[in-house]
């Protein structure tokens, strides 16, 4: 399989970036689990440290930190 550049940068930015996050546990380094990207605002599982994401499997986005906030606060929503 060959790779041209910008495959292969965008590889290593995936990677990087599942590097970076992590767990969102303080224990990790993190201060908290609301992350800040792109397209909004992402939930990160304390579990696998991957961000949140809905029953097709693609990532849940919000408009705003408050919403990503209000996950935190519904029972079974982030564990």
């Amino acid at each position: 399989m060959r790779l041209n550049k910008q495959q292969l940068r965008l590889m290593i930015l995936s990677e990087m970036r599942a590097i970076s996050e992590g767990k969102c546990d303080k224990a990790s380094g993190h201060s908290g689990c609301i992350r800040k990207r792109k397209k909004g605002w992402v939930v990160i599982s304390n579990k696998d440290g991957e961000a949140l994401k809905d029953k097709s499997g693609d990532v849940v986005y919000h408009d705003t930190e408050a919403d990503a906030k209000a996950v935190l606060r519904v029972p079974g929503m982030h564990g």
